[in-house]
């Protein structure tokens, strides 16, 4: 089976399949009542180091809470692909994914899938602070 990498999807359709390692995992709380979960946010990389975040609204929640665990492997399939307009960038690509009721999060093991991935920046990059976008998280 073919699987499409990161840098591919748009929103062009929802029947995306891709291998992603979960790499970051944490909730936001509802405005109102921060006892209560807004959204489960996370965040992938492909085989090829490239990131993607993805974002669970308050009712998928229940249905992803206990499914997806940092570290581990999985084929998402059938998600929505939206506009990264998030404050603070998880990633440097321009599209986020919702994962929704059609989405679908299935483990799945091969060992010559990298680990955890960095982007190293250039200390001369980073000297500029004028240069340095503060809205980057990693």
């Amino acid at each position: 089976m073919l699987f499409d990498k990161v840098p591919e999807i748009n929103k062009s359709r929802t029947n995306w399949s891709l291998r992603l390692r979960l790499i970051r995992a944490y909730t936001t709380p509802s405005l109102s009542n921060k006892s209560i979960t807004n959204t489960m946010e996370r965040v992938f990389h492909d085989s090829e180091g490239d990131k993607v975040h993805a974002t669970i609204r308050r009712a998928r929640v229940m249905h992803f809470k206990e499914s997806l665990k940092e570290g581990q492997l999985y084929i998402v399939r059938n998600f929505i692909v939206a506009p990264d307009d998030m404050k603070y960038k998880t990633t440097t690509v321009a599209y986020k994914i919702l994962l929704n009721h059609k989405t679908t999060a299935v483990d799945f093991n091969e060992g010559n899938f990298r680990s955890f991935l960095f982007n190293f920046r250039p200390f001369v990059q980073l000297a500029y602070a004028n240069e340095v976008d503060h809205t980057e998280l990693f």
